[in-house]
């Protein structure tokens, strides 16, 4: 169990922590979610230009059955991956992940100023906490769910192992625990 901050420095540098581990994991997230619309969007595509080629090339001419079936069997292909696409919205996750990082990077600088600039008098500093709480609060909400494996990633790198570049360390490169 983590021990309990007893001061407001030790709090606030709780809360960046958590909020470094979010900002990478979020934005590993982001990329796998780029990588999948990628890998789903560009099959996708050119299938569609084979299909629309074919189908204007062979205006008004005979063509073979099994190179209608062919054709047709690429069609309904491309009609799947297209509604995946559509249906499992990658692109969308990617822009959600891609903000929720920017936002917990956001609260990080808020911190950080919190932290370096201090309050002169407790009330001041804790309507700073109050506020920071809020801001981690509300993306906590709104924020799309990590990947289980992004987030085990995640919280391997940060235990005494850092990041390299401001990427998670791969499993690959993890001391064995």
């Amino acid at each position: 169990m983590a021990k309990q901050p007893t001061t407001t420095e030790e709090l606030l540098r709780g809360w960046d922590r958590r909020a470094l581990k979010a900002v990478d994991a979020h934005y590993e997230s982001g990329r796998r979610f780029a990588y999948r619309n990628a890998q789903l969007g560009i099959p996708s595509i050119i299938l569609a230009a084979i299909i629309a080629t074919f189908a204007f090339a062979n205006v008004g001419r005979s063509v073979p059955v099994y190179f209608q079936i062919m054709i047709g069997s690429l069609a309904a292909i491309q009609f799947v991956i297209a509604s995946l696409h559509t249906w499992l919205r990658h692109s969308e996750l990617t822009e959600k992940h891609r903000q929720a990082a920017a936002r917990y990077a956001a609260i990080r600088r808020h911190i950080e100023q919190v932290l370096v600039l201090g309050a002169n008098d407790p009330a001041t500093q804790a309507a700073a906490v109050t506020e920071i709480r809020g801001g981690i609060d509300a993306l906590g909400r709104e924020a799309p769910c990590i990947p289980a494996d992004i987030w085990s990633r995640t919280q391997q790198a940060y235990n005494g192992h850092g990041t390299a570049d401001g990427k998670i360390l791969s499993p690959e490169i993890q001391p064995d625990a």
